[in-house]
């Protein structure tokens, strides 16, 4: 095993799995911190506990649970299905998250913002230590209904610092010319995702994420009331963020 990453676990109590903070730092999740970092270890130390306190700032460690303070929200704000995880994986284990740019969404700012985190941890509950595949489907989408500029820079924000090394390409659908370039400016804005995994399909492509496109439908009710969320683990007794 990389010395680098032994020498980054040991900073963290060895408590096993009965903690969630614990639960969550397993080898994988401390690989990616340190793939993102360029395999400093200092550095990766210091994204992990910036990502520790941000999950307890924002409740994201029970965010998937249906009697979180969020779950009612997320629910609303997640209606028009303009941004969800498709039930299984692909052959090659990844996650795939559809998100339908131009959709009528509702929420604010902040509600699209905290979707976008309940999206990518029921996301990582499918891929475990697999990648995420970004599906796009821009058949709704014009120049005019895209999201807000602060919107797109706070989501790569979330993207890169809370989730590195997570997503494994994007494929874009039905996309204008105009929407091409847009999508492009935005999805290389996202470290290790560069341009050879940004694919634009054509309309005839038929077979996307080992599936036809048209089995990308959601139903709201199905959606959350066929998932179940893990067991959620207590707080560690320990001074976070392991410091």
């Amino acid at each position: 095993m990389d010395k680098r990453l032994v020498t980054l676990r040991s900073f963290f109590p060895s408590t096993g799995e009965q903690f969630r903070e614990t639960a969550w730092l397993t080898f994988g999740c401390l690989k990616r911190f340190l793939t993102a970092s360029r395999n400093n270890v200092k550095k990766a130390l210091a994204r992990v506990r910036m990502a520790i306190e941000w999950r307890n700032n924002n409740e994201v460690w029970d965010i998937l649970q249906p009697w979180s303070i969020n779950a009612h929200f997320i629910q609303h704000t997640a209606k028009p299905g303009h941004l969800h995880v498709l039930r299984k994986p692909n052959t090659y284990g990844h996650a795939g998250v559809v998100y339908r740019p131009g959709v009528v969404c509702r929420g604010n700012h902040e509600g699209q913002l905290r979707l976008l985190i309940y999206t990518m941890e029921r996301a990582c509950v499918v891929a475990g230590e697999n990648k995420i595949v970004l599906i796009v489907d821009a058949s709704a989408a014009t120049l005019r209904n895209m999201p807000s500029t602060r919107l797109i820079r706070e989501a790569v924000t979330i993207l890169t610092e809370k989730y590195p090394e997570r997503l494994e390409k994007a494929l874009i659908l039905n996309a204008s010319l105009g929407l091409r370039v847009l999508l492009s400016i935005v999805l290389n804005m996202i470290p290790k995702l560069p341009g050879r995994k940004v694919r634009f399909l054509a309309k005839g492509d038929s077979e996307i994420f080992n599936r036809s496109a048209s089995t990308f439908g959601y139903d709201h009710d199905e959606y959350f009331n066929n998932f179940t969320p893990p067991q959620p683990l207590p707080m560690s007794p320990h001074r976070m963020p392991f410091e």
